[in-house]
C-alpha cells in the first residue's frame, strides 16, 4: 500500500535489505526495469516496445531511495486496546497505519486532501471562479474503554472552477465579456 507521497507498506519483506538506492533515467525505461523487479506480473512489455519510446535530450535522471523504516506493531496496538500496556509511541504507529488503510480506497475514487475526500457531484458555484465541493473527513481514533472508533464528518472545501485560464481570470476579476478590456483576446477563447 502506498500513501501517494512517500510512505509505503508491504505484507512481505522486500528483498532490498535495509536500503535500496539507485538512479533511474526515465528516458531509458529504467523505471520499468525497476518496477519489474518487484512485480513480475508486469513483464509482458517487450523490449521492442521500449525501443519505440521517444528519447529526449534533457536529463531525466532521478535518485530513488527505498529504506525500511520499521515494522507496524499491531500486537502492541492490540495489547493497548485490551488494557495490557499503557500508551506509547508504538501504539500510534499502528493507529497511523490503520488511518492510511481506511483512506486507500476512497483516495482512488475521490479527490483526496489530507484526511478528507471530495466529489464534484452536487457542487455549488460561488463567485470569482470558485466552486464549493462537499466531502467527508475520516480518521481512526483510540477511545476510552479499549476501542478504536472511526471519526467521520461532513466537510466542504473550495476548488477552482474548470475552464480556460482566460475565463477563470475574468471570473476572478469579475469582468464580463462585454467589458472594454480587449475584445479580440476574449473572442479568441
Amino acid at each position: 500500500m502506498f500513501d501517494g507521497n512517500k510512505l509505503a507498506w508491504s505484507l512481505i519483506e522486500l528483498p532490498i535489505g535495509d536500503q535500496l538506492s539507485m538512479v533511474i533515467d526515465l528516458d531509458e525505461g529504467e523505471l520499468l526495469d525497476f518496477l519489474f523487479s518487484f512485480a513480475t506480473a508486469l513483464t509482458n512489455i517487450k523490449d521492442d516496445e521500449r525501443a519505440k519510446r521517444s528519447k529526449t535530450p534533457r536529463d531525466n535522471k532521478h535518485r530513488i531511495v527505498i529504506r525500511k523504516a520499521g515494522t507496524v506493531p499491531m500486537q502492541v496496538l492490540d495489547a493497548y486496546l485490551n488494557g495490557k500496556i499503557d500508551y506509547d509511541p508504538t501504539v500510534l504507529v499502528g493507529i497511523n497505519f490503520l488511518d492510511h488503510l481506511i483512506r486507500e480506497t476512497p483516495a482512488k475514487k475521490y479527490v483526496p486532501i489530507k484526511r478528507s475526500f471530495y466529489s464534484r457531484t452536487g457542487c455549488r458555484e460561488l463567485e470569482g471562479g470558485v466552486e464549493a465541493w462537499k466531502g467527508i473527513f475520516q480518521s481512526i481514533r483510540a477511545a476510552q474503554g479499549g476501542r478504536l472508533i472511526m471519526n467521520v464528518d461532513v466537510t466542504t472545501s473550495c476548488f477552482w472552477r474548470e475552464g480556460s485560464l482566460i475565463e477563470l481570470a475574468l471570473n476572478v476579476g469579475k469582468v464580463c465579456k462585454s467589458s472594454p478590456i480587449d475584445p479580440y483576446l476574449i473572442d479568441q477563447y
